[in-house]
C-alpha cells in the first residue's frame, strides 16, 4: 500500500547488491502514482535508460519497440541492477526488462503487477509493532520518559505504516511544548488524524492514500466511502452486499479489485478488513462530500430567496 516503504527497501536491497552487478546500478521513477504528475511513459523511460548507460542517441530507434529490442540488445551479456520504482502497471514496465540472464529488474507498485511474466512478487506488510517504536524513537531522538503504552497507542493509531510512523515522529520532535501523551490524543481523534499526518509542504498520509483512491473505478470508490462509516472495520461479502445494496457476487469483486490496489485487506478468501488510516480517509471524503452537498443546497436556497424578492 502506499507509505509502506516500498522505495526504501528497494534501494536498500540495490546497495546491498551492488557487489554482485560490477556493470552498473540504475534507478528510474516511473511516476504512476504521483499526485502531481502523470505517469511516465514507456518510450520517455527507455530514452532516459539510454541516457543513463551512454548509448549514442543516433543509434535509438524511433518506435517503442524498436527502443525495447534495442535496449535488450545494449544490456545483453552484462551484469546489470535496475530499479524500476512507482510503476502504474505491467504494460508500462515490461519493455523495460532486460530479458537475459545476468540482470537484475526490482519493481516497486501499488499494484501486483501478476501479468509480467517470471515476476516473483514480494508483498509488503507494515512494520512489526517492535521495529514502527524504533523507527519513531530514531526520528525524535528517544523521548524522555514516555510511557510505553503511549508508544504503541501511537504507532497503530499510524496503522504501524512507516510514512504515518515518520511524520507523526517529525510533529513531536519540532513541537518541544508536546508530549508524547499529548500526540498519541491528537491522533486519537478520527477527525483530524490525516491532518496531524502531514508535512509541512501539505502532502502525507492523505494525499499518498488518495492517489489509490481516484485510481479506483466509481463503483469501487462509492463502496469505500459507504465502508468509512460503518461501526465495523471486519467484514464479510454478505455484510457488504447488505449494507451496500448490491449482491454477494458483485461485492466480491469489487472487493478484490480493491485488495488489489491495497484499499482494502484480505484476511481470509471473503472476509476483509478496512486499515484504520484507510477509514479515516474514507469518513473525511463522505464529510467532504456532505459538506459540498449542503453548500450546494444553500446556494440553491439562496437564489430561490433572490428570484422570489426580485419577482413583481
Amino acid at each position: 500500500m502506499a507509505g509502506v516503504g516500498k522505495t526504501a527497501l528497494a534501494l536498500h536491497a540495490g546497495h546491498a547488491l551492488a557487489a554482485d552487478f560490477p556493470d552498473g546500478l540504475l534507478f528510474y521513477d516511473l511516476r504512476g502514482f504521483r499526485p502531481d504528475a502523470r505517469p511516465r511513459s514507456s518510450e520517455e523511460a527507455l530514452n532516459a535508460l539510454f541516457r543513463m548507460i551512454g548509448f549514442p542517441p543516433e543509434r535509438i530507434p524511433a518506435t517503442v519497440d524498436g527502443k525495447a529490442a534495442a535496449w535488450r540488445g545494449a544490456v545483453a551479456g552484462k551484469r546489470m541492477l535496475l530499479v524500476l520504482d512507482d510503476a502504474a502497471d505491467a504494460e508500462q514496465v515490461r519493455p523495460l526488462l532486460p530479458g537475459t540472464a545476468g540482470n537484475l529488474t526490482i519493481v516497486t507498485s501499488r499494484r501486483r503487477l501478476s501479468a509480467l511474466d517470471g515476476a516473483t512478487p514480494l508483498s509488503l506488510d507494515v512494520l512489526p509493532l517492535s521495529d514502527a517504536i524504533d523507527l519513531f524513537n530514531r526520528i525524535t531522538g528517544g523521548v524522555p520518559g514516555p510511557r510505553i503504552g503511549s508508544l504503541v497507542e501511537i504507532t497503530e493509531l499510524c496503522d504501524r505504516l512507516p510514512l504515518a510512523v515518520r511524520i507523526a515522529a517529525a510533529r513531536l520532535a519540532h513541537r518541544p511544548h508536546w508530549t508524547v501523551e499529548h500526540l498519541a490524543k491528537q491522533l486519537r481523534r478520527s477527525n483530524c488524524r490525516l491532518a496531524e499526518l502531514t508535512w509541512d509542504d501539505g502532502q502525507g498520509v492523505a494525499t499518498a492514500l488518495s492517489v489509490s483512491y481516484r485510481r479506483l473505478g466509481a463503483d469501487h470508490r462509492r463502496l469505500f466511502r459507504t465502508l468509512g462509516i460503518q461501526p465495523f472495520v471486519e467484514f464479510d461479502t454478505q455484510t457488504v452486499a447488505r449494507v451496500a445494496d448490491i449482491s454477494p457476487e458483485w461485492a466480491e469483486a469489487l472487493l478484490e479489485v480493491m485488495v488489489d490496489e491495497h484499499v482494502v485487506l484480505q484476511l481470509a478468501p471473503g472476509r476483509y478488513r478496512l486499515r484504520g488510516l484507510m477509514r479515516a480517509l474514507a469518513e473525511t471524503l463522505v464529510r467532504e462530500s456532505d459538506l459540498l452537498r449542503r453548500t450546494d443546497n444553500t446556494r440553491r436556497r439562496h437564489r430561490q430567496s433572490l428570484r422570489e424578492a426580485l419577482t413583481p
